[in-house]
């Protein structure tokens, strides 16, 4: 079985190297990114994929340097990301009605901050 990978933005270091060991503890490989502007610069991301996803789960931040968390997902759908919405999630400890609501209309799981460990764990197996 292929190992599961898992896509990272998270602009805190000590955050993102706590999701990095949680996902780890789910057997994901990790790439993480402390600015999605890296990410997004790379023009062959998600144009490259064909049928498959480029990833199993996708987990970022809100509110970071360059875009927001929100406008990342939106770049990845709009390029035809086949990774499933269900498999997108977005973490904010400031949701404004507006970031909410884009958050529901693109599909993507929404954690409030702080989240809990547990709370990931189910949503990466699926029972959320």
């Amino acid at each position: 079985m292929p190992p599961k990978v898992a896509l990272l933005f998270e602009d805190n270091r000590l955050c993102r190297d706590l999701m990095t060991e949680i996902l780890m503890e789910k057997d994901f490989t990790v790439t993480a990114f402390a600015d999605p502007t890296s990410y997004v610069a790379d023009k062959n991301r998600c144009d490259t994929c064909g049928d498959n996803a480029c990833a199993d789960a996708l987990i970022t931040d809100n509110q970071m340097p360059g875009m927001s968390g929100l406008e990342l997902i939106q770049w990845i759908t709009d390029r035809g990301c086949k990774l499933p919405n269900h498999r997108r999630a977005v973490i904010s400890g400031s949701w404004t009605s507006e970031e909410f609501d884009q958050a529901q209309q693109l599909g993507c799981k929404i954690f409030q901050k702080p989240v809990s460990v547990d709370e990931i764990h189910q949503w990466l197996d699926g029972k959320q």
